[in-house]
């Protein structure tokens, strides 16, 4: 399915073509695959963007939409984190922030615009909406969804103990998308969340300058 399979095979065509892996150039072909699907909806399949979530809503209920998602998100941060902790170390979900101190406060902006939009289209829009059809179950299609976003994210800047830190915001935006069923909606809450953390990430690379330099 492109959705799932779509990111990882424009990265490997990447690779193939000798193009940057590096810098925002891995961030801006992730848009390729994006915007594919649509076109693969409108043309192929003959169904309106309404057919994978883009459900446009009244604006203030947009906005509480938002603002909800979004509380509740960074509230989960604040109380299952800790426990994943216990678990799995973040020293992961840390270098993989870190990994963004050297971009610019407007590439960082873009690349938490670029995750929100075009992983919410591939992995919650259209698979959710398909593989609900599909199945008949909300529930089964939000966990396939689930699953196949956090293995997605396994790569040199998210380590294992990291993907089981990103499965918790994903079990938040599956969640909202099913209750909500707006794309705009979970594109901005994802959005936003990435935003903060990215925003973050000179934190977590001195933190990681600092250790190193106390280990020498």
């Amino acid at each position: 399915m492109l959705a799932f399979s779509g990111f990882e095979v424009t990265g490997r065509l990447s690779d193939t073509l000798g193009l940057p892996d590096e810098g925002l150039w891995p961030h801006v072909q992730k848009w390729l695959p994006a915007l594919s699907l649509v076109g693969l909806v409108r043309v192929v399949e003959d169904e309106p963007l309404s057919s994978i979530g883009w459900r446009p809503i009244e604006p203030r209920r947009f906005v509480r939409e938002t603002a909800v998602g979004l509380a509740v998100m960074l509230g989960a941060n604040v109380i299952v984190q800790p426990v994943l902790n216990r678990i799995v170390d973040d020293t992961g979900v840390e270098a993989g922030l870190g990994s963004f101190a050297d971009f610019s406060i407007p590439e960082r902006l873009f690349v938490a615009a670029t995750a929100g939009t075009t992983e919410e289209i591939a992995f919650r829009g259209y698979a959710i909406e398909r593989l609900a059809a599909l199945t008949g179950s909300w529930y089964l299609g939000g966990v396939i969804s689930l699953v196949a976003f956090v293995l997605g994210h396994a790569s040199d800047t998210w380590d294992q103990s990291a993907l089981v830190h990103i499965a918790q915001p994903t079990a938040v935006l599956t969640a909202l998308y099913c209750r909500v069923r707006s794309l705009p909606v979970v594109i901005a809450v994802h959005a936003l969340n990435d935003a903060i953390g990215l925003l973050l990430a000179d934190r977590y690379a001195t933190d990681e300058s600092d250790t190193s330099d106390a280990a020498q």
